[in-house]
């Protein structure tokens, strides 16, 4: 099949000389060390489109406090050195499949939007994430009302996130043990707030997009002639050298790192093994469920020969030594918390007694709880 475009590229072309007022932004905002890994992006991003053969790249996150800069370098920076740009909240974060404005453009961009905190939603983000960054170089696109066919775009995904704990929140786990399927795909950068130029003029805005305009094409010859540099290139470099998450911002977003992990792993040891007899399906729903005390549950974990070793460290830190009994209590506790209803605490004549559900729920099931 053939297909018409009916536009070229709209980048900005490069031409050498000064841009040292962008300059000034982008170091002030970022610093030396992040500033290597947002270039070397903009570097990998400009290649595809310059050389117009797809190459995969990561995913880029920028996170900083409300007003404090990131939508002026995504739309007065990144967006001119790519093209056009698409709101891509629908299909990554809605679920919506018709794409076809998406195809359209070179860079997909998720701002500011309110996302899901919920576990399940949450990875569901991620693996939209990892399929368009591990994958995007054989697109389905459906338009509405026509039939899907598959097209090569030249993508690049950009996400502006607050810094809160109830924005950061939402990203898809990293280094969360078996959840985290996506941190080698990312980029998280944290835009530091600062005094922009122009400060007190009324038309502070028009003033520096007029500036960052004159000094854009002078930006670009940078970007396209920019080496990576040798110390960002020492793991496997899939997407052109390595992956960089600002411990900050990896501070909030995991700080129930630990309790999220011990719940993936509780999920993997006590459903995962189909000859457990300790596993019961509830009458009516069919969903799985384990019942007992934490110590129980601890011990469950600590004597499993099918924890991933990369985890098993972090299995053992958190429930052995000391009075395990009263340390299983408050870790299952912890994790109750965030396990969105999965872990329910009760009581019986015995005690305390905890339930653990199965995270798979049996589809279109109408008496399901859950």
């Amino acid at each position: 099949m053939k297909y018409l475009v009916t536009r070229k590229n709209r980048r900005v072309e490069a031409k050498e000389g000064c841009w040292d007022n962008i300059r000034s932004i982008l170091e002030k905002q970022y610093g030396d060390r992040q500033l290597k890994y947002f270039y070397s992006w903009l570097y990998r991003a400009r290649y595809q489109l310059n050389h117009e053969k797809y190459n995969a790249g990561h995913a880029l996150v920028i996170s900083g406090a409300v007003g404090g800069g990131k939508s002026l370098v995504i739309n007065q920076v990144i967006q001119p050195m790519l093209g056009g740009v698409a709101d891509a909240e629908r299909a990554m974060c809605k679920d919506n499949q018709f794409n076809s404005d998406l195809i359209g453009a070179e860079l997909l961009l998720v701002d500011d939007v309110k996302l899901s905190r919920k576990m399940e939603d949450r990875k569901t983000f991620g693996t939209k994430i990892k399929g368009l960054t591990a994958s995007s170089g054989s697109v389905s696109c459906h338009p509405k009302g026509v039939d899907a066919f598959t097209l090569s775009p030249l993508w690049r995904l950009v996400i502006a996130i607050n810094d809160t704990e109830d924005d950061l929140g939402a990203m898809p786990p990293l280094g969360e043990g078996e959840e985290d399927t996506i941190g080698d795909k990312i980029i998280m950068l944290k835009c530091h707030k600062h005094q922009l130029p122009f400060v007190g003029d009324v038309n502070q805005y028009d003033k520096i997009e007029a500036m960052i305009k004159a000094e854009i094409e002078a930006f670009a010859y940078f970007i396209d002639n920019y080496q990576i540099p040798a110390d960002i290139k020492q793991g496997d470099s899939r997407f052109g050298f390595d992956e960089f998450h600002h411990p900050e911002l990896l501070d909030v977003l995991n700080q129930n790192s630990n309790e999220r992990t011990l719940l993936s792993v509780t999920t993997s040891v006590l459903f995962n093994d189909e000859y457990r007899m300790d596993i019961v399906a509830e009458a009516g729903t069919g969903r799985r469920y384990w019942q007992g005390s934490a110590q129980e549950w601890s011990n469950a974990l600590l004597t499993s020969k099918d924890i991933p070793h990369r985890v098993k460290s972090t299995i053992e830190g958190e429930l052995a030594f000391g009075d395990s009994s009263v340390k299983a209590g408050r870790k299952m506790a912890v994790m109750a918390e965030i396990s969105d209803g999965r872990v329910v605490k009760g009581r019986t004549k015995k005690g305390i007694v905890w339930t653990i559900w199965d995270e798979k729920i049996i589809e279109n099931n109408e008496e399901c709880p859950f």
